[in-house]
């Protein structure tokens, strides 16, 4: 075979196999996008459940539906009872936040799970700096991810142990739980919604390249 020959069977065997470790790299990205946006997925899923899950004790139901209400008659003191039923209302409002937060993290994991797929069996390429910035993003998430982990057993599971609890004498520290629970789940909704922006920004880079 001729020398010239033989350089261009070369450069082609090199061109095939650089653009073969190219697509196995860029499969391996879109494998992570996909994977870390599930992690955060999966994970707000547990924390906004409308019962409680083993991350928060492993009880099966939660005493905070609109049909189970919270009723104290051991109590001379009015103030305290009206206080402890807004509490009571106020986290059935948060968790109906978190829920619908939720829902909002869920539609936007499909559509970037749904979008890296069809980007891989096109054989797309992601441009670096926008892959610069998607693994930002998941650093991100992963962060989020680790600190609504940190407020495992410290919500729902609090309340679920009040029960038979509901007296005169504890009432000042049945508000006190309450408080404090409200506390973790404005942490939680916060994760919830910083969780969902750095979705929405990956989301729209991927959305890009499909011209949607």
């Amino acid at each position: 075979m001729k020398p010239k020959k033989l350089l261009l069977v070369a450069m082609l065997a090199l061109f095939t196999l650089v653009a073969a470790v190219g697509c196995d790299a860029q499969d391996l990205f879109l494998n992570q996008v996909i994977r870390e946006t599930s992690n955060l997925d999966s994970t707000t899923e547990t924390y906004a459940s409308k019962t409680i899950t083993e991350e928060d004790g492993g009880v099966t139901a939660l005493a905070l539906s609109y049909n189970e209400p919270i009723v104290i008659t051991l109590s001379e003191d009015t103030n305290d009872l009206i206080r402890l039923n807004e509490l009571r209302l106020e986290v059935i409002d948060l968790r109906d936040q978190l829920i619908d937060v939720r829902e909002s993290i869920s539609s936007v994991f499909n559509s970037i799970r749904t979008s890296a797929s069809s980007l891989k069996e096109l054989n797309y390429v992601i441009l670096e700096d926008d892959k610069t910035i998607i693994q930002d993003e998941i650093s991100l998430l992963k962060e989020i991810k680790s600190d609504l982990q940190e407020t495992s057993g410290t919500a729902y599971q609090r309340i679920y142990d009040l029960r038979g609890t509901y007296t005169r004498e504890n009432l000042s520290n049945i508000i006190t739980v309450f408080e404090e629970v409200i506390d973790v789940l404005n942490v939680r909704l916060e994760l919830f919604n910083q969780g969902l922006l750095e979705l929405e920004v990956i989301d729209t880079i991927l959305l890009d390249y499909l011209e949607e």
